[in-house]
C-alpha cells in the first residue's frame, strides 16, 4: 500500500476517526486501545500486498521483545550477539541471499539461486530492532515490558516502509503520553503531507519520466542529455525520498506523534561531511551510533578512524541494496569523507571554520556535483552500463538530444537557492551558514492561508504525473 494511493487515505482517515472517538474514554483505556488500533492499521498497511510481510515483522517483534528482556536481566554479551545475529540472518536471507549466491557463483562456487520474497520495510525495521537491543545492552534505557509497544515500534505504519528511523525510547515515551489528536496537529500534519505530495507526485515523478527514458538506453543520447539525466536523477531521488519522509512525518503528526526530521536541504551542503548531516539524517545517526562507534570510531588512532569511516559507508551502501554498485557508491562517499577529514586536519581547520562567500559557493557546487556523480552507481546496477555512460560523457559524444523542462527548472531553483543563501550571509558568523530547511506551517484560521493551501492542492491534482511511481526507497 502506497502513501499516494486512495486505499491508504481511506485507511488513514478511518484510523484518525477511530482514535478521536477513543479519546472520549479515560486516559488509561484510551492509551491501550489506541495502541491496538495503530497495530491493526499498521498490520493491514504492511500486509496489504502480501500477508506474509506482516507475519514476518510480527514474528521478529516477538523475538526482539523476549531477547531485549534477557539482555536487561542477564547483562550478558551473548544475548545481544544472539539478538543481532538472528535479525541480520533474517535480513540476509530475504534481501541478500541472491546477491551472495551470485557472488559465490562468480568465483566458481556452485550455490543454487532461490527467488525469495523481499518484505517491504525489512531494512528499516531490522535497523530499528538492532538499535533498540543495543540501547538496552548499553543501559541507555530499560527493556519495554509491554509487548504491544514493542510491536508498534516495529510496525508503526508511517515509518514502516522507509523510516525515518526513530529511537525506541523517544517512540515509547510518546506512546505512553497518550497524545491526543487535535485540530493543531491535524492542521500541521496535513500541511506537511501536502508538502510531501508536491515533492513526490508533481516534481519527482515528472522528472522520473525523463530520467528513466535516458537511463534505459545511454548509448542513444548525447552527452548534454546524459549529464542532465544524471543531475535529474539526483533531484528525483531527493524529492522522492524526502517527499516520502514528509508524508511519514505528516501522517504521524496528524495522529499526534513526532517523527525526527530526515532531510535538511542536503544539496546546499559545503562538503561531503556536511552532506551526510543533511541527507537521510536518521540513517546517518544510526550508522554513527551503532556501526561506526562499534567498529572503534575515532578511539583507536587516526588511521583506524579513516578505515572505520570507509567500512561504515561501504556497509551502509550494501544496506541500501543487494549489489556491488551499492557497495561502490558507499565506498565513494567513504573515501570522500576521509579526504575531507584529512584536508581539514592538514590545514588545521576546525568545526567553527567559516568560508568566504566564494568558498561557500564553490563548496556547494563541488559537493552537489560529486553527490550526483555517485548517484550514477546507485541508479545503475550493471557496471558495464556505468562504464559506457561515463565514457560517453567524458568523450562528449553525439546522439539524440532530449531535455526535461522539469529537471531544468528544479536545478535552477537549487542554483538560485544557493545564491540567495550566500547573499543573505552579510556577516561571517558561523550560524548564518547553517541553513535549516524543514517546513513552513501556516495558520489555517486565516483565510488567505486557506486559499493558498487549496491552490497548492489544486496544482497537485493538475500537475501530478498520471501514473504514480513507487517510492524509490520502498525497495530497500
Amino acid at each position: 500500500m502506497r502513501f499516494t494511493s486512495i486505499a491508504f487515505y481511506i485507511l488513514f482517515i478511518t484510523c484518525i476517526l477511530v482514535m478521536m472517538s477513543l479519546d472520549k474514554f479515560s486516559q488509561s483505556v484510551s492509551m491501550q486501545s489506541k495502541s491496538i488500533v495503530l497495530v491493526i492499521v499498521s498490520a493491514i498497511f504492511c500486509g496489504w500486498q502480501d500477508w506474509r510481510f506482516a507475519a514476518i515483522v510480527i514474528s521478529e517483534a516477538v523475538f526482539v521483545y523476549f531477547i531485549s528482556i534477557q539482555i536487561e536481566k542477564t547483562e550478558k554479551k551473548s544475548w545481544i550477539i544472539l539478538g543481532e545475529t538472528v535479525v541480520l540472518i533474517c535480513l540476509g536471507i530475504f534481501k541478500y541471499y541472491g546477491f551472495f549466491a551470485d557472488t559465490f557463483n562468480f568465483f566458481g562456487l556452485s550455490v543454487k539461486r532461490i527467488e525469495l520474497i523481499l518484505p517491504i520495510g525489512i531494512s528499516f525495521y531490522s535497523f530499528s530492532a538492532i538499535g533498540y537491543m543495543m540501547d538496552v545492552y548499553r543501559k541507555k534505557y530499560t527493556a519495554e515490558k509491554n509487548f504491544l509497544y514493542v510491536l508498534l515500534y516495529m510496525i508503526f505504519f508511517p515509518k514502516f516502509t522507509a523510516g525515518p528511523i526513530i529511537a525506541a525510547d523517544s517512540f515509547f515515551e510518546q506512546i505512553k503520553q497518550n497524545r491526543r489528536i487535535t485540530l493543531a496537529s491535524l492542521s500541521e500534519g496535513f500541511q506537511i503531507i501536502v508538502f510531501g505530495l508536491v515533492k513526490k507526485n508533481v516534481l519527482s515523478d515528472n522528472i522520473a519520466v525523463f530520467v528513466d527514458a535516458v537511463y534505459s538506453n545511454v548509448e542513444m543520447y548525447n552527452a548534454p542529455t546524459l549529464v542532465l539525466a544524471v543531475l535529474g536523477y539526483g533531484m528525483q531521488i531527493y524529492l522522492d525520498f524526502s517527499g516520502y519522509s514528509d508524508l511519514a512525518i505528516g501522517c504521524s503528526k496528524c495522529l499526534g506523534y513526532d517523527m525526527p526530521k530526515n532531510f535538511n536541504l542536503p544539496y546546499l551542503s559545503r562538503n561531503v561531511t556536511e552532506f551526510w548531516k543533511r541527507w537521510h539524517i536518521t540513517l546517518s545517526e544510526w550508522l554513527m551510533r551503532y556501526l561506526y562507534i562499534s567498529l572503534g570510531g575515532n578511539r583507536k588512532g587516526y588511521a583506524r578512524t579513516l578505515i572505520n569511516l570507509v567500512l561504515t559507508m561501504a556497509i551502509g551502501g550494501l544496506w541500501h541494496g543487494a549489489g556491488w554498485n551499492f557497495v561502490l557508491w558507499g565506498l565513494l562517499h567513504g573515501v570522500a569523507l576521509c579526504i575531507h577529514k584529512h584536508y581539514m586536519k592538514i590545514k588545521g581547520i576546525g568545526k567553527d571554520y567559516v568560508p568566504t562567500k566564494a568558498g561557500y559557493v564553490v563548496g556547494v557546487i563541488c559537493t552537489f556535483l560529486y553527490a550526483n556523480f555517485c548517484w550514477i552507481f546507485f541508479r545503475i546496477s550493471d557496471l558495464n552500463v556505468i562504464k559506457r555512460l561515463l565514457i560517453r560523457i567524458v568523450a562528449w559524444s553525439d546522439g539524440v538530444a532530449f531535455y526535461s523542462t522539469w529537471a531544468i527548472v528544479v536545478l535552477l531553483v537549487v542554483f538560485f537557492a544557493t545564491m540567495v543563501a550566500v547573499v543573505k550571509n552579510k556577516s561571517k558568523q558561523r550560524e548564518l551558514y547553517e541553513i535549516k530547511g524543514y517546513y513552513i506551517i501556516k495558520d489555517l484560521a486565516k483565510f488567505r492561508n486557506m486559499v493558498f493551501l487549496f491552490t497548492v492542492i489544486g496544482l497537485i491534482l493538475a500537475m501530478s504525473y498520471a501514473y504514480s511511481n513507487p517510492f524509490i526507497y520502498a525497495n530497500f
